[in-house]
């Protein structure tokens, strides 16, 4: 008898601590791909020309918000007259195509040929409205051109202007060679 009274006790207990809440339900389309390819390759055009490709391990498409994921990821963008402009590879691309928003991580490196810079990061964020690149407050960058090499952390470029600034932990280094012993 006692432990019966004991089990309906302790099952009283839990059965008062449950409760369900349907307000704050996530709907299965906005958490599950619409599409998933895997060897993907993407291409985007504008006035028939081809501004930007992009291939990769998978890409998955969203139906909400106009969104792709894409693991594994080379992609190459290039100006009006067709001329590859910027190059660059990372482990994990998130794009938003309403916001023209590029969330870059894992392994990122990115080679500007123009201006004959490469960049190293972990984590970057490209804004495509405003042409701003830029880390986290901590996230360490690594630029590189020509004979010259620098890091730090807080990084931010403008496409417009072309300037660029590191908030903090600036480090470099200058390669120089000695043009005699040549």
């Amino acid at each position: 008898m006692r432990f019966y009274a004991f089990a309906l006790i302790l099952s009283g207990l839990f059965t008062a601590g449950c409760s369900l809440n349907y307000g704050n339900s996530t709907s299965v389309k906005e958490s599950v791909p619409e599409l998933v390819f895997e060897q993907a390759a993407f291409y985007r055009y504008q006035k028939g020309n081809l501004k930007m490709n992009l291939s990769s391990k998978s890409l998955e498409q969203y139906k909400s918000g106009d969104s792709y994921y894409a693991s594994g990821a080379s992609f190459y963008f290039r100006d009006d007259q067709g001329k590859l402009e910027t190059s660059g590879t990372c482990g994990l691309l998130g794009i938003d195509n309403q916001e023209d928003i590029y969330l870059l991580f894992e392994g990122i490196e990115i080679e500007n040929i123009p201006q004959k810079i490469s960049l190293q990061a972990e984590a970057l964020k490209w804004n495509g409205k405003t042409e701003q690149l830029t880390s986290d407050s901590n996230g360490k960058v690594m630029l590189k051109r020509d004979d010259l090499e620098f890091w730090g952390t807080g990084f931010s470029a403008s496409g417009v202007s072309g300037m660029f600034s590191f908030e903090s932990n600036v480090n470099g280094k200058i390669i120089t060679s000695d043009s005699a012993a040549q």
